[in-house]
Parts: C-alpha cells; sequence; structure tokens
C-alpha cells in the first residue's frame, strides 16, 4: 500500500512525517466492511426468515394436533351415542316382541313406532360418525405432511446455516488473500525500489 506523506508547515512542528494511508486503500477497506456488514446483514435477515417458517409450521402442526386430538373425540363421543341410540332402538324391538307374544297387540305398535324412531336416529348419527371418521382420517393425514414439512424445513435449515457459514468464512479468506497480494505487491515494488538503486 502506498502512504502520502503530509508535512506540516506550522510553528511548533517538530519536522516528523505523518503518514497517512492512501485513498485508494481507504476505499477498499470501506468496500470491505461494507461487504462484511452486508454479508452479516443478509445472514441474520435469512436466520430469522427460516426461524419464522419454522415456527409457523410448529405452530401450525401444534394446532393440527389439538383439532385432531378434539375431531377424535368428538367422534368417539359420536360412536358411544350412536351405540347407544342402537341400543335403545333393539331394546324397543325386544319390547316389541314381548308384547306380541304376550297378545299385546297396542303395545306391539306403540313400541315398534318408538323402535322405528330410535333406529332412523341411530342410522343418521352412524352416517355422521362415518362423515367424522373421514375428517378425522384426513386430519390424521394432514398432521403427517406437516410433520413431514417441519423435518424438511429443519433440515433446509441447517443446509442454510452451513451455506452461511462457507460463505463467511469463503469471504474471510478472499479478504485475506486480497491483503496479502496488496501487501506482497508493495514488497516486491520495495525490492524492484532497491534493485535499482
Amino acid at each position: 500500500m502506498t502512504s502520502h506523506i503530509v508535512k506540516r508547515l506550522s510553528p511548533g512542528f517538530s519536522g516528523k512525517s505523518l503518514s497517512l494511508p492512501s485513498p485508494v486503500s481507504a476505499r477498499t477497506a470501506r468496500r470491505s466492511t461494507r461487504s462484511r456488514a452486508a454479508a452479516v446483514t443478509v445472514e441474520a435477515n435469512l436466520f430469522s426468515r427460516a426461524f419464522r417458517v419454522v415456527q409457523a409450521f410448529i405452530n401450525q402442526t401444534l394446532g393440527g394436533f389439538e383439532a385432531s386430538a378434539q375431531a377424535m373425540a368428538a367422534q368417539r363421543q359420536m360412536a358411544t351415542r350412536t351405540a347407544n341410540a342402537q341400543a335403545a332402538a333393539d331394546q324397543w324391538l325386544r319390547r316389541a316382541e314381548l308384547a306380541v307374544s304376550r297378545g299385546q297387540d297396542e303395545l306391539a305398535r306403540e313400541a315398534l313406532t318408538r323402535r322405528k324412531a330410535l333406529q332412523a336416529d341411530a342410522d343418521k348419527m352412524a352416517a355422521q360418525a362415518k362423515m367424522q371418521q373421514q375428517a378425522c382420517d384426513q386430519l390424521s393425514a394432514s398432521v403427517r405432511m406437516l410433520e413431514g414439512k417441519i423435518s424438511e424445513a429443519r433440515s433446509k435449515k441447517e443446509t442454510l446455516k452451513a451455506r452461511a457459514a462457507s460463505a463467511k468464512s469463503s469471504i474471510a479468506i478472499q479478504e485475506m488473500i486480497g491483503s496479502l497480494r496488496s501487501t506482497s505487491s508493495s514488497s516486491f515494488a520495495v525490492f524492484d525500489k532497491m534493485e535499482e538503486k
């Protein structure tokens, strides 16, 4: 690096020269500082974005788990109500058969009417339970898919970390090589001057 020698001609000046860095080296230093700052900023933005993506996936998965758990609980309740309605319909059928065997046709008709209403309710509940089971299956598949996406996002995050570290070390190596080149070129210039003398 070349430097300018500045002498001050003022009272009290000791006569020593003052060495200042050249404008070219100052510009280079500013550029390398800016490039390092830009690399750090890009790296920070990249990591914060990756973190937000992973966090969103985790929140979505937890929401999926909660929804899945609620749907499964509702499906179990529906299955229990369906079984209870079917049991009540079967009980009214047995009562109708008992009334017929005793010769009480009016009671048998009333029991069959109640059984028919309860059986219709049980059939509706069974259809709803089947639909809820399908919804639970879909939710479970969605949760598994989200878990896969989370693991994929985590691996991408690790890959991005490794790439950022590699880029950072490459920048450091390039800066070292650049400073060695400038130092060696100025050293060679000194040797050339010495040979000329």
